[in-house]
């Protein structure tokens, strides 16, 4: 498995991920055509494709605070990865690839945040116990 980033709407990989971007998340947690434009753009932000043997299974969008000044106890000064949008190919689910997508974004040995809707109907709390398996808390 691999992760390749896009860094611009160029790419002839772009409109397909955002396909799978339109079908996974409701319009209100999407951002508009020109606002993803613009964070591509961003040094911080990683548009990542999940290929495994050059088949697209997923996506893998986040932001890399980078590592502030400071005492290197301190976990913030590595800086931290915000996770804003994952999803994996309906069909390609239960394959581990999701599971894999965040042990590779594990191995960057960043604090790794991740946001979900409140546990309240099926899929939220299926999105929920599936980030507790990985190890999330």
């Amino acid at each position: 498995m691999e992760l390749i980033r896009l860094t611009g709407t160029e790419d002839e990989r772009y409109e397909r991920a955002m396909g799978l971007y339109r079908a996974s998340f409701p319009p209100h947690e999407q951002r508009s055509a020109a606002a993803q434009a613009m964070a591509l753009r961003d040094k911080d932000y990683h548009f990542g494709l999940v290929y495994d043997g050059g088949v697209f299974a997923g996506l893998l969008l986040y932001w890399e605070a980078p590592a502030q000044k400071g005492s290197p106890a301190c976990r913030a000064a590595q800086g931290f990865l915000y996770v804003e949008h994952f999803c994996i190919n309906p069909k390609m689910r239960n394959r581990r690839y999701g599971q894999r997508a965040l042990e590779w974004l594990g191995k960057k040995e960043k604090t790794i945040i991740l946001e979900i809707d409140p546990p309240s109907d099926d899929i939220s709390i299926h999105r929920k116990s599936f980030y507790e398996r990985c190890g999330f808390k």
